[in-house]
């Protein structure tokens, strides 16, 4: 098992981060500045409707193609 490489927390030595990286484990999300979480809402809800609309597409397309075979 690999374990990618961390950077270190600025304000804390370098054994301090270190620690501190161990104690907080790999995370199970991605880390969002509390000043664009408003960007990353509409992000997440820009992702879900292009692939609504994806699928909505791609069924008007294999529809006639139902019809015809």
């Amino acid at each position: 098992m690999s374990r990618s490489r961390v950077l270190p927390i600025r304000a804390l030595s370098r054994e301090e981060s270190r620690r501190a990286n161990r104690a907080l484990g790999p995370g199970d999300g991605i880390r969002v500045q509390p000043a664009r979480t408003e960007e990353a809402r509409q992000m997440h809800s820009d992702d879900f409707a292009v692939r609504d609309r994806s699928r909505a597409y791609a069924s008007a397309v294999l529809a006639p193609l139902h019809t015809c075979l």
